[in-house]
Order: structure tokens, then sequence, then C-alpha cells
């Protein structure tokens, strides 16, 4: 029947059977509260969370009906050396968003209630560390056919977020479809390799893929691509000889070309020799393999 803040006053009345009355003097006393609040933690104790992810907070802080009542629920909460207090007394409940929220920090936290007879509770210290469970993205930025005697390079783009733990470690694998064995590079610091026209042989099919691994472990691997080296050269006539530009009429005119291609390329495949007499049509010669003699 006491409830706190409440003001008695009281006192004894008495007589005897001969009708003699008497009485006690006025006594007084008020009712305080000197218990403090409990706290129930109803949420929110996991010692790890994503780092793309928000933390909800939830507790509750009760009191009995005739107690003072709670009267400031605090949320102490630090990732360093400060610690930030927020007043949650009317929601009871807080939000880390994930915007505040970095790969590696670790924030510890507690909850301090008062209640209005100014008795306190502060609750255990709890601890949350950010990690990073998301693999990185990464795009293979487009390229064209290579050829046999130019430099071929394939780039890509990786990210994280800014929140997240980083790009780690990018290795790039190739190697011929005749063989076997996987090669390997680290690409980290340049995202992306480049094929030296020394190792591009004509028709040469090679299979690649990007792999890629964060500071938290998270690994992505692109899908296996391939390409097969290209000629787009054409061959090259480095020498043309005849006999004599005057032949009699009774003498052959030998006639010799040398057409190059380096090793490398497709290599040559047809020669044709086209001539013609007095302005009239074009005769063909396969001469491939043979000089030709006119």
């Amino acid at each position: 029947m006491l409830n706190y803040g409440q003001f008695y006053e009281w006192y004894f009345w008495f007589n005897d059977t001969e009708g003699n009355i008497n009485q006690t003097h006025i006594y007084s006393f008020s009712v305080v509260d000197q218990t403090t609040p409990e706290i129930a933690i109803l949420t929110s104790t996991n010692t790890t969370i994503g780092y793309d992810e928000s933390s909800f907070l939830s507790i509750d802080a009760i009191e009995p009906s005739d107690a003072s009542g709670i009267e400031t629920i605090l949320l102490y909460y630090s990732s360093g050396s400060d610690w930030m207090v927020e007043n949650i007394t009317l929601m009871q409940n807080y939000t880390f968003t994930a915007d505040i929220l970095s790969y590696g920090q670790t924030y510890n936290w507690y909850i301090l209630v008062n209640d209005s007879a100014g008795n306190k509770i502060q609750s255990d210290t709890y601890f949350f560390t950010i990690i990073d469970e998301v693999a990185p993205k990464c795009v293979v930025e487009p390229y064209n056919i290579p050829e046999y005697d130019k430099n071929f390079t394939i780039d890509i783009t990786t990210t994280e977020p800014a929140d997240a733990s980083g790009i780690d470690t990018i290795i790039f694998y190739y190697r011929l479809t005749t063989e076997i064995l996987w090669m390997s590079e680290d690409v980290t610091n340049i995202s992306g390799y480049t094929f030296t026209s020394e190792k591009l042989v004509y028709n040469q099919t090679y299979n690649w893929y990007f792999w890629i691994t964060d500071k938290a472990g998270n690994i992505i691997q692109t899908q296996i691509y391939n390409f097969t080296v290209a000629d787009f050269t054409p061959p090259s006539c480095i020498s043309i000889t005849q006999d004599t530009s005057s032949p009699a009429y009774d003498e052959n005119n030998n006639i010799s070309t040398h057409i190059f291609e380096p090793t490398d390329a497709s290599g040559v495949d047809t020669i044709l020799f086209y001539y013609r007499i007095d302005n009239q049509s074009w005769q063909i010669a396969s001469i491939t393999e043979t000089q030709y003699q006119m």
C-alpha cells in the first residue's frame, strides 16, 4: 500500500474504561525508493556484425509500479578511446546503422539506468566486432581479339565498399589449351595482365581467369575465359627479280619473288602471278611453291 513519494502522518489515540482519553504525538514518514531498477538486454549481444548490416539494440528497464520509476536510460558506446552517449529513455532501443560501421572496428557498449530516486544500475559491458563476409566484385573489361604481333592486355576492375576490408590479392591464371598446368601471375598492383607478343602464336588458344581475395579472406573467381590468337597482318613482299626487262623472243625470262611472314604468323598460303599481254585480259598462274618462267 506504500507508494514512492507518499507522505504519511500518524498517531495513536486510546482511552480507559473510565473514559479517560489520551493520544500520542503525531508522527510522520515519507516513502522512499532505495532499490535499483532491473535491466534486461533483449537483443544485440552478438559479438560479430557485418560492415554492411545494422545492429539493433533493445533493452527493457523495469521498476515496480510503486517505485520511483525509470528516469533516464543512457547508452554508452565506444570504438576507440572516446565514449559516446545516447539518451534512449523513450525508445529503449538503439540502432548502430551500417553507415557508421567499418571493417575491423570493435565497439564496446553498456547501459546505465537511473530512477527518479537516484538509484543507478549499469549493465555489463558488451562488445561486437565489425566483420566482412562479402566477396569483392570483379568486372572484366572489354578487349579486342589478340594478334600474334602485338602485346595483348586484359584488364579488370575490382571493387569493395569503403567500409569493407579492401582488396588483398589479385592472381591471374592462364594456360594453353594444349597444356595441363596453369601458370599464375600476381597482378594485385596493376589489376590486369599483358601477354607480350613473344607469347602469342597464331591459332593458339589460351584459357584464363582472375582469382581475387580481400583482406577478410573472402574469395571470388571469374569464369574461365579463352581467346585464340589471330593474324590480321598481310604477308610482306621482300623482293621481286627478273632475268631481264628486255628478253629476246627466243629466251626465257625468269621472275622471282620473296613473300615473307614471321614464324608466329599464320604462314603464306597462296601466291598468284598475274600477267597480261598487250593490254588484253589478265592471266593468272599459281606460283606458291615455284618461280614463274615466261
